[in-house]
């Protein structure tokens, strides 16, 4: 009687486990995440955060300041990621200029958002290796390393 309910357990059980392990979704690759943080101090004028977030064949980025921006004309910034020798990656001016016209509030700045091809960088690429630069009227006011999150 015992090994009779035994066994019925048992293939229960084993049924169970069985759909279990069937239904469980297969985990997902890790995603590439990395920000630059702007904190005052040195010849660093700016606050705020920038992230840069994988999303399959593209990544996006997100950034808001909250300090260091004297004017409401967005055509006197600049944004750019560069590598430590000073070498172009990307510039994000024109985006920035673009959604930002005619809602700076300074200091601060609205929030703006890009989306950017794989095909021409990546989220691993920036990490530890480029500065998030911004400059007003040409001159460097913040500059940041890019880290993983």
């Amino acid at each position: 009687m015992i090994s009779r309910k035994l066994s019925l357990f048992v293939m229960i059980a084993l049924v169970c486990m069985i759909f279990v392990g069937l239904t469980q979704s297969a985990p997902l690759s890790k995603r590439d995440n990395a920000f630059a943080k702007f904190k005052k101090g040195g010849k660093n004028k700016v606050v705020g955060l920038v992230t840069f977030t994988d999303i399959g064949d593209k990544f996006r980025v997100i950034g808001k300041f909250n300090d260091g921006f004297k004017s409401k004309n967005v055509d006197d910034y600049e944004l750019i990621l560069e590598d430590a020798n000073g070498g172009l990656e990307l510039i994000l001016t024109d985006i920035f200029r673009e959604q930002a016209k005619g809602k700076m509030k300074p200091p601060g700045t609205p929030r703006f958002k890009v989306d950017i091809d794989n095909d021409q960088l990546t989220v691993r690429e920036l990490i530890e290796k480029a500065f998030f630069n911004i400059r007003f009227k040409g001159r460097l006011i913040g500059s940041t390393k890019i880290k993983q999150a």
